[in-house]
């Protein structure tokens, strides 16, 4: 055995002598990408991964040591002089050989190990990417490479293309990132729904600086996840002018068929846009049970343009989660929502049972945070923003769309911002709270805007539903001398010495609240005196109708009006004959009259009563009982035609 180990160590040394040979080149650096100045890189050759047992035909070769100059170029060990050179394993027998390659800074050991194939006239070592050791040891042997035989299973450097099913961007085919992953999405399996399948790695670009560029839309449907290292360790520059990343459920079959099945997963990545006109950052076309975590866009900063599109185009958009979601200083609109006009789901094409959680907005002069469009019918979903904003309008709604009943939780701060912007047609009706000082909002005549309160309770017997309807608890304020004419927006309003208001105001402080109509031409105002002693504040109305406002008019409290008339009803008068200047008394018990009352008896029929026939005496003799006397004023008896009772008002 010993002589046979020693005629194979002999061959492969003397083929060695004459083999090819790999020269490393490259520069060694820190992860501050600065050159190591000192240190080694060792070439261990270890064997192919097989059953061969080490001792039978096997051999552990030494070890070849290159030296680490001052630039971090490698060099030949020793003096440091000439190159780093070792046999390529396609020249050695057996095949499928490899090399475990130490990088040791310093000399420090092991170092950062990795397996490479040795193949070619150079290689550049700082190219080869490391990979785990996944290789099966040979007992206590240098371990193999990770399950692979080059010529067979591997044709270049040990860099794999995918570990586990889960591809990586940085090694799919391409010119840019874009290029790549839609590249490595179309090596991914087909599930049986006809989808591609799988996950995708994106790269550290703070490492792979080439990675940066993103200049291909990347296009995908269910059931694609792209993985990065982080918001700023995948760090993308998008200069496509559309789409930068699409996900599309838009079709009815195919690889962008719409499903209501859990979906993809966008995580852990930043993708700043180059403000290209109509440029788009994350394009998301009818997705459901899509989840976007911990993602950062910027820079889609034109007139057409928006960060994150949210898209109904055939079907609907539900039940994602969007978390950890920042739209930077770059975006004209950060999140925007829009339905084509032929979605059947028309008038009210859904995106509904979305929950939007710890959103960051920052958008600045002329930027919108949130921008409601069309038809878009945004209901049931949650909302929890947070904003710092600079001149710009946090959430805008306009045409008809809603954001209805609705949880949203909205707080932060900025300087010459509009927080809410509804438009004439739009409804706002939410639980929750908003609060981004300070407050300033354009509500348009005719949108509705409701804060419900908080749910009663929970159990059977109480409802858990929106409840105890309110509007907004404080008013907004209006600079001195304000020309209430010209306070036309639904709302309550605040403020002292106001023209138009009522005269008899003067320049105190007045609180108007302004009721809409479908119609902006008309209006009710309704003005409350603040300023009052006692407890009768006082209260004006007046109405603005077709455009032209009508006088003033003060409301009287129910205890300042006079008392009602009391009422009651006589006997009928007898039909027997009434004797020449004689009277016939008949009387009304009605509560509350007393006798210094003043009393009004009529009739209660509409016939006309007998001539000389007189009872406009009527008066009350005692508490409760009045008297109405008919009395015949003639020389001669009169006999009644007619027999009527008596109506009697005692005026209080």
């Amino acid at each position: 055995m010993k002589k046979l180990l020693t005629s194979i160590a002999c061959l492969l040394m003397a083929a060695g002598l004459h083999a090819q040979t790999t020269t490393y080149t490259g520069s060694i650096k820190d992860l501050a990408l600065k050159p190591v100045t000192s240190g080694q890189v060792t070439f261990t050759l270890a064997p192919s991964t097989d059953s061969t047992l080490p001792g039978t035909g096997r051999f552990t070769p030494s070890t070849v040591t290159c030296s680490i100059k001052g630039d971090g170029t490698l060099a030949a060990s020793g003096s440091g002089v000439g190159a780093c050179v070792v046999t390529s394993n396609t020249a050695l027998s057996p095949a499928g050989t490899s090399y475990r390659i130490c990088i040791q800074p310093q000399f420090a050991t092991p170092g950062s190990c990795f397996f490479d194939y040795a193949t070619g006239g150079s290689k550049d070592i700082s190219t080869v990417a490391p990979t785990l050791q996944t290789g099966p040891l040979n007992y206590n042997g240098v371990p193999g490479p990770p399950g692979c035989v080059l010529g067979t299973t591997c044709t270049s450097s040990l860099t794999p293309q995918s570990v586990g099913g889960v591809l990586y961007a940085d090694q799919c085919s391409g010119t840019d990132i874009g290029m790549r992953i839609n590249s490595c999405v179309a090596l991914l399996p087909t599930a049986s729904s006809g989808y591609k399948v799988g996950t995708i790695i994106l790269p550290n670009t703070s490492l792979e600086t080439s990675q940066i560029a993103w200049a291909t839309t990347v296009h995908v449907g269910p059931g694609v996840s792209l993985l990065g290292q982080g918001q700023l360790a995948s760090s993308f520059v998008c200069t496509v002018a559309g789409d930068c990343l699409l996900h599309d459920e838009s079709a009815s079959s195919g690889l962008y068929a719409h499903t209501v099945s859990v979906n993809s997963v966008f995580q852990g990545f930043t993708i700043s846009g180059n403000n290209l006109t109509t440029q788009t950052i994350v394009h998301l076309k009818d997705a459901v049970n899509l989840t976007l975590r911990d993602v950062a866009v910027d820079g889609a900063g034109t007139a057409g343009s928006a960060c994150i599109l949210l898209h109904d185009v055939a079907y609907w958009t539900e039940r994602n989660v969007f978390d950890n979601v920042s739209t930077l200083y770059g975006c004209k609109i950060g999140w925007r929502f829009i339905a084509d006009t032929a979605n059947p789901n028309q008038p009210n094409p859904s995106f509904g049972y979305n929950r939007f959680l710890n959103i960051k907005a920052n958008p600045i002069t002329g930027q919108i945070a949130f921008s409601l469009e069309g038809n878009s019918f945004v209901y049931n979903c949650t909302f929890r923003i947070t904003v710092n904003a600079d001149h710009a309008t946090i959430l805008h709604i306009q045409d008809n769309a809603k954001l209805y009943e609705s949880e949203l939780h909205m707080f932060g701060e900025g300087t010459g911002n509009i927080t809410l912007d509804l438009g004439a047609t739009t409804q706002l009706t939410y639980i929750g709270q908003i609060d981004v000082g300070p407050q300033v909002n354009s509500l348009a005549a005719g949108s509705v805007l409701i804060h419900w309160g908080d749910d009663g309770g929970f159990g059977p017997a109480i409802p858990t539903d929106f409840a105890n309807g309110i509007r907004w608890a404080v008013a907004v304020p209006m600079a001195s001398g304000t020309n209430l004419n010209t306070i036309s927006t639904c709302g309550d309003f605040a403020g002292v010495s106001l023209v138009n208001a009522p005269a008899a105001l003067g320049t105190q402080n007045v609180r108007v609240q302004v009721v809409c109509s479908a119609n902006p031409g008309y209006l009710t105002q309704i003005a409350y005196q603040m300023e009052f002693t006692g407890s009768t504040p006082r209260v004006w109305q007046r109405t603005r109708d077709n455009g032209t406002w009508n006088a003033w008019r003060e409301q009287a409290w129910v205890d300042q009006l006079p008392a009602l008339p009391l009422t009651g009803l006589t006997g009928a008068l007898p039909g027997t004959a009434i004797a020449a200047g004689a009277c016939v008394n008949l009387t009304a018990n009605i509560t509350g009259a007393t006798t210094n009352m003043a009393i009004v008896a009529t009739p209660a029929h509409q016939s006309v009563m007998d001539a000389g026939l007189h009872w406009d005496t009527s008066f009350a003799d005692n508490a409760g009982h009045v008297i109405v006397p008919v009395c015949n004023t003639t020389a001669s008896p009169v006999t009644p035609s007619s027999t009527p009772t008596f109506n009697v008002r005692v005026i209080q």
